[in-house]
């Protein structure tokens, strides 16, 4: 009897700390073993999240080239060229039925192996967009709008991004799958118990938490100018979890505005969720997401969040007054005040704590993600896509459309 299980060939750059990489990780831990055969490269062999791929998975890393320890335009070509070379030989040894990839990069790649193939030999191509494409740079939105209407499905992180993909590029909405992000709620849990030795939670003062990368894209300097504001109505600290190349502007800054010794810049935390289930108000200032994960880790340990409204995803998590407070981009003033209204009432945090949590278990737990996932993949593997010389798009007929300003 042959064998019925469907082999899916996944791609990713790197399992270090982050969002995309968490749901990597879920996905090849909870795919069910009688239906599926996980076979994953990984592009960059380093990360956190490596150690929580199960020993079931077959696991290809690039093979080295050369000793220069010099990096330059070159080599870094010479590098993707070789990556590019062994994904496309590993997939016609491995014979997968599906190619999946979950960042842009990867998949892209996908696209231009998957195109290689001969048409009667092609895997089925799932294809992940987990960020806003408005603030891609311009090369990559050509590549999405060129590449991604190849897919056999393409999964978006949230509604609003479905919307966007359907009015901004040539994917069909019916090949455009919501499946949002999620999370592990029992390991979650379980990180919040380890014990915190951080000196400001002996105090008796709120603490605010932030984790995210500190990048343009989270809006730290928006939040450090609205945590000023908020020290003027009630003396709190904040713990800033991450690390990125606007480390030093955004020290410079609270330097600047007198609030430096209120805060403390930890880096990346291995347990980042200990430290929010001990802090009073998790907050997330982006200007742009995908959906932010770290909302679903701060909803599961139950410490209420005030957030930015941005595109996309957030309001898919919270309801504005009910599971937390949704508060514009990039306004420092509806920042700060959500964030009082928050400290000052404790009936406000219970009540958003509570709320939040439910509609998590409800519909953000990694178990109903990955069961999305498998009807997709099963759909597709039972479905046949036509594919049409429309597919090779000429670039003079992409419509781009601008950065969001």
């Amino acid at each position: 009897m042959p064998n019925s299980r469907k082999k899916i060939f996944f791609l990713i750059d790197t399992l270090n700390v982050g969002g995309a990489e968490r749901q990597m990780t879920y996905l090849l831990r909870l795919l069910k073993q009688d239906r599926f055969i996980p076979v994953l490269y990984v592009i960059y062999p380093s990360g956190h999240y490596i150690s929580q791929i199960p020993d079931h998975v077959k696991i290809y890393y690039p093979t080295k080239v050369g000793n220069s320890s010099r990096i330059s335009i070159l080599t870094i070509i010479v590098y993707l060229i070789k990556i590019f070379s062994e994904v496309c030989k590993l997939i016609r040894l491995e014979r997968p039925d599906i190619l999946y990839g979950n960042l842009w990069g990867p998949n892209t790649l996908l696209c231009l192996a998957w195109r290689m193939n001969p048409k009667r030999n092609r895997p089925k191509l799932v294809l992940s967009v987990v960020n806003n494409p408005d603030y891609y740079p311009l090369f990559k939105r050509i590549l999405l709008k060129l590449f991604f209407p190849w897919a056999d499905c393409v999964i978006s992180c949230a509604g609003g991004l479905r919307e966007y993909l359907i009015k901004h590029t040539r994917i069909s909405g019916d090949h455009i799958t919501v499946i949002h992000n999620a999370v592990n709620i029992d390991l979650v849990k379980q990180n919040s118990k380890e014990q915190v030795d951080h000196p400001w939670f002996k105090l008796d003062q709120p603490v605010l938490i932030c984790v995210a990368h500190l990048l343009p894209q989270k809006g730290y300097y928006y939040l450090i100018n609205a945590f000023e504001k908020v020290n003027k109505s009630v003396n709190c600290r904040m713990i800033i979890i991450g690390e990125g190349r606007d480390a030093s502007l955004l020290k410079k800054r609270a330097k600047q505005i007198g609030v430096n010794e209120k805060i403390d810049f930890l880096g990346v935390q291995k347990n980042s969720n200990k430290y929010v289930a001990h802090s009073t108000i998790f907050v997330l200032a982006s200007l742009w997401e995908g959906l932010a994960t770290v909302l679903l880790e701060a909803a599961v340990v139950g410490t209420p969040i005030v957030a930015t409204n941005a595109p996309f995803g957030t309001e898919d998590v919270i309801e504005d007054g009910v599971s937390g407070y949704l508060v514009p981009v990039a306004d420092v003033n509806a920042l700060s005040a959500r964030i009082v209204d928050v400290l000052q009432d404790p009936n406000i945090r219970k009540k958003f704590a509570k709320n939040a949590f439910d509609r998590i278990q409800a519909s953000f737990s990694d178990k109903v993600m990955v069961k999305k996932y498998q009807d997709v993949f099963k759909e597709i593997t039972h479905s046949t896509k036509v594919i049409s010389d429309q597919d090779d798009l000429n670039i003079n007929e992409i419509d781009l459309h601008p950065f969001v300003q």
